[in-house]
């Protein structure tokens, strides 16, 4: 059992300076320290050691000749660049859809969960049927390719993003009811354009936030 509470202790503290390296309560430029941060979690090295490779891996972190790690954060630039991608990458994985014929209920049905979390749950519910209609559009492209690709541009910036406290939820869910019916009306030539503005939304709201 130790293997494993190792790993969880890894990922936690990644996941905790990550959203704190998101929000901006580490600031980018700032310098973190293996020993500070382990002393300050009440960890071991080891764990903290690997979350700050798991980081730097994602380009958050800069290694530096001290044993110390740079923050490097997100720019404006970066997120217009991911939601740019992103955009791209579901529109195609949405023609693809199309051209399986594949039946997209399952789809629909994610979007009513989001508009049912929409009238009656809070902001957390909210971001979790968002994301969810996100992922079961890549699921049902039934490509493990494309599902595993989808899945890593999802971990660590675009979920923080959806969870993001003043997301413009029902806007982001109007949006989405667009790209819906393009997919409805097998209107392919028309998905970019719907992909576009639904992650424009998130995108100018998250660089106004900076």
């Amino acid at each position: 059992m130790e293997p494993i509470r190792s790993v969880q202790t890894k990922l936690y503290i990644a996941s905790l300076l990550r959203d704190q390296i998101f929000s901006g309560s580490i600031a980018t430029g700032e310098h973190l320290q293996q020993e500070f941060l382990a002393n300050k979690l009440g960890v071991s090295r080891t764990p903290v050691r690997e979350a700050l490779q798991m980081l730097e891996n994602e380009g958050l972190l800069d290694r530096l000749p001290n044993r110390y790690m740079r923050v490097v954060g997100i720019t404006t630039e970066d997120i217009d660049c991911i939601f740019r991608i992103l955009s791209a990458f579901e529109t195609e994985m949405a023609v693809l859809i199309l051209e399986k014929q594949s039946d997209f209920s399952s789809l629909e049905r994610s979007l009513e969960q989001f508009h049912d979390a929409l009238e009656t749950s809070g902001a957390s519910a909210c971001a979790k049927a968002e994301i969810a209609f996100h992922m079961q559009l890549s699921s049902l492209t039934e490509n493990r390719w494309m599902i595993r690709l989808h899945q890593s541009l999802f971990n660590g910036y675009v979920t923080y993003a959806l969870n993001y406290p003043l997301m413009r939820r029902e806007k982001n869910f109007e949006l989405l009811q667009s790209v819906m019916r393009r997919i409805t009306e097998g209107t392919s030539a028309l998905l970019r354009a719907s992909f576009d503005a639904y992650f424009s939304e998130i995108a100018t709201t998250l660089i106004k936030r900076n």
